[in-house]
């Protein structure tokens, strides 16, 4: 059990088996067995898996609850980051009114702010700043103040 997530990222990597890996998932009837497999395909070093992986959340493949794991696992793959941060911020209204129908209100795209967009101000930290300028908002004012705050610590140590 220790090591299914080693396991399925290896799978991933090697083979970019989305599909293999999808059929998994779908078989699957423990939760923690799929996360694995979601962090798995978020593994894969091809660009298409961001569009991919969106799709699945929006056609309810992949459990709303878990929308947060898809987003977090594809910006911790450098291989991807950079689609993944430019579908977030040229979609942000529509991410904005996803987040705001799961959770209940805006204050859930914080999770959004502090966790994706931090990754994306690492490869080009002036734009993601001024992103989060830009979309900053009273409900999220704090999470874009500790992201951008983030970015530059992290950038200093790069």
């Amino acid at each position: 059990g220790n090591i299914r997530s080693a396991v399925a990222i290896a799978y991933a990597i090697s083979t970019s088996d989305f599909s293999g890996l999808l059929e998994k998932y779908k078989v699957l009837s423990s939760d923690e067995d799929r996360n694995r497999i979601i962090v798995a395909m978020a593994s894969i070093r091809d660009k298409s898996v961001v569009e991919k992986m969106i799709q699945l959340i929006f056609n309810r493949t992949i459990k709303f609850q878990d929308a947060y794991l898809v987003v977090q696992s594809l910006a911790q793959n450098p291989f991807v980051r950079e689609e993944l941060c430019n579908a977030l911020e040229g979609n942000f209204e529509v991410v904005k009114q996803f987040v705001t129908t799961v959770t209940g209100g805006p204050w859930g795209l914080s999770y959004i702010v502090k966790g994706p967009m931090v990754f994306c101000g690492i490869d080009r930290p002036d734009e993601t700043i001024e992103f989060l300028d830009k979309i900053k908002s009273e409900e999220i004012a704090r999470a874009v103040e500790t992201a951008k705050e983030y970015i530059k610590i992290y950038n200093r140590i790069k």
